[in-house]
């Protein structure tokens, strides 16, 4: 299927296309450019095997995409529950360097679902969500971890709500005390929610 971007580029797993076994420095400039823009920081080129390579590139042209199957979004949904259960098992066995690359994969994740889930709805913050024309700093703080961490919520599967602690990392990040972030995050958490690990 050919997609179509909405940033104007090219989508890039056709323009790697051959190079997926490439090291980083054997890509052309462009292909280089393409890469670096693309692939987050934390999951670099020569760090990934050729399987990676592809898939991660798949998912950054799936998130400029201007058409996105409903195949696509419900494994999208289903590869994010999955990476949730390693990220559990990897703190279990306390294997630090696996937690370190499955969060940063389930960010890239996320933030392609937020992308998929608010298009053509607008952002929570377009709406005024939800206090009407009111607005401080820690409100927006407060509407941005809703979207970010609740926004795909199912109550049926309790392995798709966050925990607090990975929102108020979130908003610590963002410049939010700590104090306020820990309310914050107790604030959004789902009511009945079990406490405990995700399963």
């Amino acid at each position: 299927m050919v997609w179509i971007l909405d940033n104007g580029q090219p989508a890039l797993r056709f323009s790697l296309g051959g190079e997926w076994e490439s090291r980083f420095q054997d890509l052309s400039p462009d292909l280089q450019r393409a890469v670096s823009d693309s692939f987050p920081p934390s999951l670099p080129w020569d760090s990934l095997s050729p399987e990676q390579r592809h898939d991660l590139a798949d998912l950054c042209d799936q998130k400029h995409a201007a058409f996105i199957s409903q195949d696509f979004l419900a494994s999208v949904f289903s590869l994010r529950r999955h990476l949730n259960s390693q990220l559990e098992e990897a703190a279990s066995g306390g294997n630090d360097a696996k937690i370190v690359v499955l969060r940063n994969v389930i960010d890239l994740v996320s933030s392609l679902e937020a992308c998929i889930s608010t298009e053509g709805t607008g952002s929570a913050s377009s709406g005024r969500w939800p206090w009407g024309e009111y607005e401080t700093k820690l409100l927006r703080e407060l509407a941005a971890a809703a979207e970010k961490f609740w926004k795909l919520y199912d109550p049926a599967d309790a392995t798709t709500a966050p925990t607090n602690q990975n929102i108020v990392e979130w908003l610590e990040a963002r410049g939010v005390a700590g104090r306020n972030a820990n309310v914050m995050a107790t604030i959004l958490r789902a009511d009945n929610l079990p406490t405990g690990p995700r399963k």
